[in-house]
This record gives structure tokens, C-alpha cells and sequence, in this order.
């Protein structure tokens, strides 16, 4: 550029319309791109050739969220919202990122204004269910679990929540539903395999919870969570040889586990070891002393 044409730009103030819109247009597919540093840029100069395009101000929150910079990002949605009140994607940016900031309330309230604003927004519906639920308020969440799956049947994970949601309040038959179709869709999802194994051991279907926690196991050898609840499914299905294995699996990794060595010492008991027994009550008292105690009644029953 020449110096004539510099001082022609500094004395209009910044660019054109017709620049400002290529800078938006080319911000957009930057930051779609994951370049967000450029698309800052590009960002920042439409907007000071505009200032009051909301488009721009929401597309600067997305650049400064992909670089987690949230606190400007939070207060460029926050502008996007203020200058365009009706624009939904900007209610919903900013309720993700105040969500991504761990500020729930107002994250709700601006996911509750988004879907207010445009009903079939389906992701600002799923955004507004793990709020929901994370605060607590489970009747709402499986509401708007509900909403995203009415828009988007095969959310995986609007599926997984809504499951996990309705187990958080024992609704453990209706868990079962869209825990299956939310596995089905996500066959190598460990965590799925795992919710949907533990929802239907505490519904009775213990052959389908064994099955399903053996998928977790497989998928996710180190999780010795989903091993300790197949180990508790085999011995609510009697296969104490299973069970015992899969004890001292998680035992191996994690020798202080109390409730793993707890019901190892209950389940060698009922094999008939109980020198074997004996052994996990004198570890187990090392570690927690009131399980402890409860195992010793069952091992030394007083005369």
C-alpha cells in the first residue's frame, strides 16, 4: 500500500463496507478453520468498521473462545447480546461460555433466552439440559434432554444424558431406552457401555449388565470402576469365580480399594476360603476399620 492510500484509510476512519463484510465473511471461515488468532483479527477490524454488527461481535466471542480466552469472550457474546436482544445464537454462545466458566445460573438463563428466542434450536436445548443437571434440577433436565431428541432423535449424547439423568433419579426402567440407543450409536464409548450396565444391574437385568460392563472392561481395561461394578454382578448373578477374578483385578491397580476388598472377603467367604477371607479382613482393617468390622461379623460371627 502506498502512503497516499495509508492516510486515505486512517483519514475514512478504517475500511469500507465492502471491506468490513469480506473481513467478517473471511473471519468466519478462519475461525471455521480453527485459525483463530487470524480470525481475531479479522474480526476486530469489522467490528471497528461496524461497530454495532452483532455477527461481528459473536464471531470475535467464538475467535477468543477458541483461543480459552473466556472471560473476553463471555464480554464479546455479552456485546453481541446487547446489541442484537433477539439474536439467539449470541444467547446461546454466551450461555456455553458461561457454562465453560463455571457460572451455571447465568449460563441457564441464557440458554433458557436462546431456546426461548428459537425453539428448534436443538443445541442450545442439550447446552440448557447439562446446565440443568448439573445443577441439580433434574425434572427440567430430562425436559430438555426431551426437547434436543424431539429435534435431533439420534444425539448420541442428548441420548446418554437423558439415561444418566433419569438413573440420578431411579427412574432406572425408563434409563434403559435411551441408554440402549445411545451405546448402539457409540459401540466404542466405554463410559456409555458402563452407565448402561450399572442402569440395568440396579433394574435386575443383571445377563444384559454383565454384558454391558464386560464391553466397558474391554474397551477400557484401566477403568476399574466398571471392574469393580461387573465384579458386583457376578455376585449378584452367583458366578463367584468371576467375581473373585474381577476383584482382584481392581485390586492390583488400586490396592487401598475398601469396598472391592470388602466384598472380595464376602465373596471367598462364600466360596468356602475362609483363610482367604481372613486375609482381606486383616488388609481391610488397615484401611477402613468400620468395613472392617462388618466383614469380621460375617467372617468371626461372635459365639
Amino acid at each position: 500500500m502506498t502512503l497516499a492510500a495509508l492516510a486515505l484509510v486512517l483519514q475514512l476512519g478504517g475500511p469500507s463496507p465492502e471491506t468490513a463484510r469480506d473481513a467478517l465473511q473471511r473471519g468466519w471461515m478462519l475461525a471455521g478453520a480453527g485459525r483463530f488468532r487470524e480470525a481475531e483479527r479479522l474480526f476486530r477490524s469489522a467490528l471497528r468498521a461496524d461497530p454495532g454488527a452483532a455477527s461481528a461481535a459473536l464471531g470475535l466471542g467464538v475467535a477468543l473462545a477458541g483461543l480459552e480466552r473466556d472471560p473476553e469472550a463471555i464480554a464479546a457474546f455479552a456485546e453481541a447480546v446487547r446489541l442484537q436482544p433477539g439474536f439467539a445464537e449470541a444467547h446461546y454462545n454466551l450461555g456455553t461460555a458461561l457454562q465453560r466458566a463455571g457460572r451455571p445460573v447465568e449460563a441457564r438463563a441464557a440458554l433458557a433466552r436462546a431456546v426461548a428466542l428459537k425453539p428448534s434450536f436443538a443445541p442450545a436445548h442439550f447446552n440448557l439440559a447439562l446446565v440443568l443437571a448439573g445443577l441439580g434440577h433434574y425434572r427440567q433436565a430430562i425436559a430438555a434432554f426431551e426437547e434436543t431428541l424431539r429435534r435431533q432423535p439420534d444425539h448420541a449424547d442428548a441420548l446418554s444424558g437423558l439415561g444418566r439423568t433419569l438413573a440420578n433419579v431411579d427412574r432406572w426402567e425408563e434409563a434403559l431406552p435411551p441408554l440402549r440407543r445411545a451405546a448402539a450409536l457409540r459401540p466404542a464409548d466405554a463410559g456409555l457401555q458402563a452407565a448402561l450396565g450399572q442402569a440395568c444391574a440396579r433394574g435386575g437385568r443383571l445377563e444384559e449388565a454383565a454384558d454391558a460392563l464386560a464391553r466397558a472392561v474391554a474397551l477400557a481395561p484401566r477403568d476399574d470402576e466398571a471392574r469393580f461394578q461387573l465384579a458386583l454382578v457376578q455376585i449378584d448373578r452367583g458366578r463367584n469365580a468371576d467375581a473373585v477374578a474381577a476383584l482382584r483385578e481392581v485390586l492390583r491397580a488400586r490396592p487401598r480399594h475398601a469396598a472391592a476388598r470388602y466384598n472380595l472377603g464376602l465373596t471367598l467367604l462364600a466360596a468356602g476360603d475362609a483363610e482367604a477371607a481372613r486375609a482381606e479382613l486383616r488388609a481391610l482393617e488397615e484401611i477402613d476399620p468400620n468395613l472392617a468390622l462388618q466383614l469380621r461379623l460375617r467372617v468371626e460371627p461372635p459365639p
